[in-house]
């Protein structure tokens, strides 16, 4: 409150729009506030290769951190352990293993074999190649209900088929994947039995087709351009 006071304009972002809302705790700056989504939705950048499975299986890729509860790997482990495709990879590429005990992807790795790998941190230029080799990325929901990671736009931006596992009902990524064709939102709560494991099971199996051009990610996600953060910006600090 203080921090909104001192402000003559307050950009926030979607998920925040609400603490400005009639009988809201900030409803008195509302008049100060404008939303601004992120404006993370740029070219991405060449891989200098594209890291496939060596034995020739196709890969569900991750791409970012884990933490203790906030963005955790249970449930796409113990999905991929039940659905048990012959011709998937999961892929982990990024840290935050230190956070849970060191025997947790034993019994996936038991069940999964090779098809299943854990790089941990890796330099961005690497990870990028991970990221250009995926066939479907996969998406980690974050257990809040306003926070939106910055990485959805990067998964956007590359065209490929996203697989968003939700730790709630009220995820605020939700509503973006709502708008892209390419994916499959499963929520932590449905757990892995039959009809989960089959939806599952015919998303993985109708990936195939091309990328989407970075051109249709900007059409269907206009107001997450950077030119779409320039306009707002001109117009909250009054110039035409």
């Amino acid at each position: 409150r203080q921090l909104a006071e001192a402000m003559d304009k307050l950009l926030v972002a979607p998920a925040m729009a609400r603490y400005y809302a009639p009988g809201a705790p900030l409803e008195g700056f509302a008049g100060r506030m404008q939303v601004l989504d992120f404006p993370s939705l740029v070219p991405p950048v060449p891989a200098a290769n594209a890291v496939k499975s060596e034995a020739g299986r196709r890969r569900c890729v991750f791409v970012g951190s884990l933490y203790p509860a906030l963005r955790t790997p249970h449930y796409a482990l113990e999905l991929f352990r039940a659905l048990n495709a012959p011709d998937w990879e999961l892929v982990f590429v990024g840290g935050g293993w230190e956070n849970y005990p060191k025997n947790l992807p034993e019994p996936f790795a038991r069940a999964l074999g090779d098809r299943l790998e854990i790089t941990g941190p890796l330099p961005r230029a690497r990870a990028e190649e991970y990221l250009a080799g995926a066939d479907v990325l996969l998406s980690l929901g974050n257990d809040l209900d306003n926070q939106v990671p910055s990485k959805l736009f990067e998964y956007f931006a590359a065209g490929k088929p996203v697989l968003h596992l939700a730790k709630r009902a009220d995820d605020p990524c939700l509503p973006y994947f709502a708008r892209w064709p390419l994916a499959l939102c499963l929520e932590e709560s449905e757990g892995a039995g039959p009809e989960v494991l089959a939806r599952l099971g015919r998303f993985l199996a109708g990936q195939g087709a091309p990328a989407l051009p970075f051109g249709e990610a900007c059409r269907l996600f206009p107001e997450n351009t950077p030119e779409h953060a320039a306009d707002v910006l001109e117009n909250v600090c009054g110039r035409k």
